[in-house]
């Protein structure tokens, strides 16, 4: 392979999509036939839901149209979309349900699904290890050990880049924050130049899955190299750069058992909301504000799109970590 080929891929949620947690977490309520008891959302809003914060709720949104989900789909993300029977399933807050019903949706909510996202996590009898609940999922802590591990084990094969610090390291008033650490792997014994491939894992905190995809796949490589041709080429010829944790400060929040999708920047909503932060996968320099995909439209925008393409406060350090290696097209 040539010098001037590029891979570069950012991996937010692309390779397992609802990984919001696990199946488990989020299974859908129509795979169950005897579907949980749905309440009436309307007589519930105004004794329930008097701090936004206080309840989320998972809930079934009847639609007209399928335009009525394409317009709520610009500001809230819906975990499961049924053109077949004219519903669509998300969870909720106060305001986002009280605007569902404006906008002229019927709810109903899944109480037991409620029930299920709203209970802290709790480690399971016996569990020492990963999040809470979720054994095979590491925590923060786990997966920079890890990479300390491998770069131990395998001085030749990987080394590790500190590209900067977390939003709330960066915050005189954030909490201890995390070191933002890359994890180079290659044949440090055969020169360069070589091909670069850039992968960033859990930009959304409540992916569990992308950082233990990614984890699993740098152990592999070094772990294989001798046993394993695909693995010795890759390493041989390759430069494969491994932002394992891309949002550590919103993961932490969200390995608790909060919904929590973006960074912790309090800046954006109030700085104790457990809505607040920026959406750091619409942050982007490349077609950044284009086409109605990055912006944060809509009438209770819930995706926060930074006001600049790789804004200093959130982006720099990933996106100057790939232009300084010269990641190129081919």
């Amino acid at each position: 392979m040539k010098n001037k080929h590029l891979m570069v891929f950012s991996l937010a949620a692309v390779l397992l999509v609802c990984a919001l947690t696990s199946s488990s977490l989020h299974r859908s309520a129509s795979a169950n036939p005897t579907l949980p008891t749905l309440l009436d959302a309307h007589s519930l809003a105004s004794d329930t839901l008097a701090n936004p914060d206080a309840a989320y709720w998972v809930v079934r949104a009847y639609y007209q149209d399928r335009q009525m989900v394409n317009e709520l789909a610009r500001w809230l993300e819906p975990w499961e979309v049924h053109h077949d029977q004219g519903y669509l399933v998300v969870g909720v807050n106060q305001q986002q349900y009280d605007l569902l019903v404006t906008l002229g949706f019927r709810l109903e909510i899944d109480q037991e699904l409620t029930t299920l996202v709203n209970k802290p996590l709790v480690a399971l009898p016996g569990q020492i290890s990963g999040i809470p609940g979720y054994p095979c999922y590491r925590t923060v802590e786990e997966t920079l050990a890890t990479i300390d591990t491998l770069v131990t084990a395998y001085p030749t094969l990987a080394s590790k880049v500190d590209i900067g610090d977390s939003w709330d390291k960066t915050a005189p008033d954030g909490s201890a924050g995390y070191d933002l650490i890359v994890l180079k792997l290659t044949n440090s014994a055969i020169p360069g130049p070589k091909p670069k491939l850039f992968l960033m894992a859990s930009i959304h905190a409540r992916e569990y899955a992308t950082a233990e995809l990614i984890t699993r796949f740098a152990e592999q490589l070094v772990t294989s190299y001798n046993t394993n041709a695909d693995s010795k080429w890759l390493l041989d010829y390759h430069e494969i750069h491994l932002l394992l944790q891309s949002n550590p400060d919103g993961r932490k929040y969200a390995e608790t058992g909060l919904s929590w999708r973006k960074n912790t920047n309090q800046n954006y909503c109030s700085p104790t909301s457990n809505y607040r932060g920026a959406d750091l996968n619409r942050n982007f320099s490349f077609q950044w504000g284009c086409c109605g995909g990055s912006a944060s439209s809509g009438p209770l925008p819930r995706r926060s799109c930074l006001p600049s393409a790789s804004s200093r406060s959130c982006r720099r350090w990933p996106v100057g970590r790939a232009r300084s290696r010269t990641f190129r097209c081919p």
